[in-house]
Order: C-alpha cells, then structure tokens, then sequence
C-alpha cells in the first residue's frame, strides 16, 4: 500500500531546500542485479545490504521499478539520455555506439553548472558487434565479423565527450581516467591505468567515486557511478566472501559478497555526504541495469548449483529474481522490473513504498526538474517529485521492445506479444509470477494494450511491432519458464 500521508509530506516550501540549493544528482547503476536482491525488498534472507536498506529508509522504494531494456547497453541508452533508445536506434548491444547528437543527462546539467563525473562500466562506445555503425563511420575496422576500431575513434564516444567533465571508466582493473584516486588532476584527456588483480573491481570504483565527491563537493555534482557487479565473471574478496557462511552455491556465496561490497560503497557514499552537509540536498537513485541473468538458454537452468564460480557467458550471475518470472533479455517482469530506490531527504517522503509503475527514464526528467522547475520538452519521463506527491496521479503506459519481443504495462495490466503471434496478458496485481494468461477472458483489454503499444513503435527506429520469430535464445527461455515451443 501506498505510505500513510505521503502526499501531506510534500507541502513544505522550497525554503525547506538549502537557499535554493540546486540538489546534486548522484545514480547508483548495477549490472546484472535482481529484483530479490536489496533487503529492503524483504525477499531473500540470505541478501544483505544494511545501507542500501537505509538509503530506502531515507526515501522511496519503488515495488514495480523498471528499467527501459532487458539488455545493458540499450538500458544505459535510455537512463542517460531520458528517452526510449529505440528512438535513435539503439534496441540491441550491436547498435552502438550512443549517438553523439543525443544530448546526455551529463550535458543538460553540465549546461546548469553542475561538475560531471562518471565511474565504472560505460558501455556505449563502439563495440565489436557495432558493425551497422562502422560499415559508414569506420568500414576499414571491420575484421572479419567483428569490429575493431582504433582506440582514438573509441574516445570520441567515451564519457568526456558525452558531457562529463570527470571520469574514470573501467570494469575490471583497467581504467580510462582523467583523475586519480587521491583526488588529483591526471591527464586533461584521459590516461590510462592499469591496477593489479587484487584489487578488487568493485572497491576501486567506490574509490574513484569517492574521489569524485572530494573534488566537487563545493559545486552542485552529478554523478553516475556504475558498478560491475554481479555481473560476470564473478570475483570477490576474502573480506566480502567471510560475510556469508553456510551452505549455499558458490556463484550465490560470490554474487551475495559483490552486492555487499556495492553496499558497502553505498554507505561509503552517504557517510561521506554527510561529513560535508551534503545529505539532505543530494537526490540518489539506486537501480539495477536489468533482471539477473539465469542461464536458461544456455542449458544450465535457473538457481543451477553445480556451477564453478568462475564459468562465463551467459550463465547465471549468482543474483535472483524472485518471485518474479523470467530473467535478463526477456520482456517478463524477471528481465525488467529492478531494484529501484529514490532518495532526496530534502524533498522526497521518507520510508516510502510506492507501489504504482515508474521506469528509469524518469530519472533524468526528476533530475532537470529539480535543477530547473520543469521537465524538458523532448524526455519520455516523468517526475517523480509529482508523482510521489500526488501532484501527478495520471494513469501511464509503460512500453518495452526487445529483439523479438514488446510488452505494456498500463495499471494492473501487463501485455505482452511476439513476432510469432504469441500474446500474453496477465493482471499484475493478482499475478506477479506472469502465471496466467488471460487473453482469452479479457480480449477487449489485450486489443486495447496493443493499440497503444503499435502506435508508440510508430515513433520508433525502425517503426513497428516485432514480425520475426522468436531466434533461439528466445525460444529456449520461453520454452523453459513457458513450456512452449
């Protein structure tokens, strides 16, 4: 249920913010992170994560938080840009890089004043699959099937030309950074550093963000930190591993150790905000890239307990969706609904649960009307400062396209179809698990859903729902949680 007085919380005056204080914007972005996997979510007993409960504590946790993709690429399009990244044509991983003429989150507050720093896994520069894009920009990289670019046409689309003034990008241990971890200048550019395997990936982005924070806590900030984690190969410390004894799979003992070192930051995080007055005026949105990937289409299964710690691929990541359906790649509610919780202690009510749908397009939309007053023209979210208020009561449609797929949500309704014909409607506030399709019983909804559904692929690059039949990874996961061929 919605929180008691949740709206009677919102009438304060903008005195209540620190002399208008512009707040700072800092997200929290995992990567391969599920729906089960926050405390605060009350799901797992095994999952623990003390400050990620209490950064819940001092805001809002939204129970039907979506990302824009079931994929992290084309879901790291949408949240830094605001808009439905199919759009400018970014549906899948290959269709990269982010265009330089979308105008990022980094730049709109950049333009305000605002110091700009971004850590850990970027994403949208060209990949090897990228090959679309390269066959015009670039078509002597391309190798056989795959692309391979020279590292300069590479920084042309890293963060420093995407509107951040900081960053230090990396996954593992190498990094692309124009700062160091104490704080100091390194090359205006960017440089290269490389640290050794010990160090572990996820506690060297804490340090890089932390950095960042002593850099700029005197400016209004924005800050985009994503941490590679759960997300594989699975890697932790004797520190983080120490933390979960007892008999479990190792990839669950490993992926638990990685969510409590993002915990960790997490706390790291707001102690430091705090050391510095920062707290109330500083606006956290902490949510996961997409569901957690399972392995049912690579044969292994979901929850498999025989697998090695340090297996690749597409294998289960050690994180759960439960007790949602479905996982990473797929458009049921295991591939799209996150953790998502919001913070703005200034603003935003306090140990709130918000029950009603809100996707991570909303995040820029709820940054630039904090900073500015309105959301601008040309952002397909909302903002949640309205929303949560009640100033904004309006019933949305939420709207997904994904290889071979595309859904809806619209209040309790979810509908979902195919490129083979396949339809699937279901009530999610009775059946959360996707159990039962009720196409049948409720055709004139379905028929309603897919309307609307059509007539936003309408403003899409390329137009139109999905004709293709499923391709094979699709086949084996709905075959796998649907029975279906």
């Amino acid at each position: 249920m919605e929180f008691p007085g949740i709206a009677s919380l919102f009438l304060v005056s903008c005195a209540a913010l620190s002399a208008g204080r512009m707040p700072n914007v800092i997200v929290v972005f995992t990567d391969d992170q599920g729906y089960a996997d926050i405390g605060a979510n009350g799901l797992l007993a095994d999952i623990r994560t003390p400050h990620i409960d209490a950064l819940a504590a001092s805001g809002v946790r939204c129970t039907a938080g979506y990302i824009s993709a079931p994929q992290c690429s084309p879901s790291r399009a949408g949240l830094i840009t605001g808009r439905h990244q199919q759009r400018f044509g970014f549906d899948t991983i290959p269709d990269g890089p982010l265009p330089l003429e979308e105008v990022t989150l980094a730049e709109r507050l950049k333009a305000l004043g605002y110091a700009t720093g971004q850590v850990g896994k970027w994403h949208l520069e060209p990949n090897r699959l990228s090959l679309t894009w390269a066959r015009k920009a670039c078509p002597e990289a391309i190798k056989g099937n795959e692309l391979k670019p020279p590292a300069a046409l590479i920084q042309r689309y890293m963060p420093g030309a995407q509107g951040f003034d900081d960053f230090f990008t990396g996954e593992m241990n190498r990094y692309f950074a124009n700062y160091n971890l104490d704080g100091s200048d390194a090359k205006l550019g960017g440089e290269t550093k490389v640290f050794p395997e010990e160090k572990f990936r996820v506690d060297l982005q804490t340090d890089a963000a932390l950095a960042f924070i002593g850099r700029n806590h005197a400016k209004q900030f924005f800050l985009y930190l994503n941490y590679y984690a759960p997300h594989v190969p699975l890697a932790a410390t004797e520190k983080y591993l120490s933390r979960f004894a007892g008999e479990m799979p190792e990839r669950r003992r490993t992926a638990l150790a990685m969510m409590s070192a993002i915990d960790e930051g997490v706390g790291k995080i707001r102690a430091v905000l705090d050391s510095h007055g920062l707290t109330d005026d500083t606006m956290i949105f902490y949510i996961s890239d997409n569901g957690a990937p399972l392995g049912a289409q690579s044969g292994d299964g979901a929850m498999a307990d025989i697998l090695p710690v340090g297996k690749p691929g597409a294998v289960w990541d050690g994180s759960r969706n439960d007790p949602l359906t479905g996982e990473k790649g797929m458009l049921m509610e295991g591939g799209i609904r996150v953790p998502f919780v919001v913070s703005w202690p200034a603003k935003f009510p306090r140990g709130a649960v918000h029950e009603k749908p809100v996707i991570s397009l909303d995040i820029a939309a709820t940054a630039m009307a904090a900073a500015t007053g309105k959301v601008p023209d040309g952002l397909d979210g909302v903002d949640l400062a309205a929303v949560f208020s009640g100033q904004d009561s309006a019933e949305r449609s939420l709207h997904w396209r994904f290889w071979n797929q595309a859904a809806i949500r619209r209040g309790k309704w979810k509908y979902l179809t195919m490129g083979d014909g396949t339809e699937i409607l279901v009530d999610l506030e009775v059946d959360i698990a996707e159990a039962n399709n009720l196409i049948a019983a409720h055709p004139g909804v379905a028929a309603g859903l897919k309307a609307d559904l059509d007539a936003w692929t309408q403003g899409l690059k390329p137009k139109g729902l999905p004709t293709a039949k499923p391709n094979d990874q699709e086949r084996k996961w709905y075959r796998h949680y649907l029975g279906r061929e």
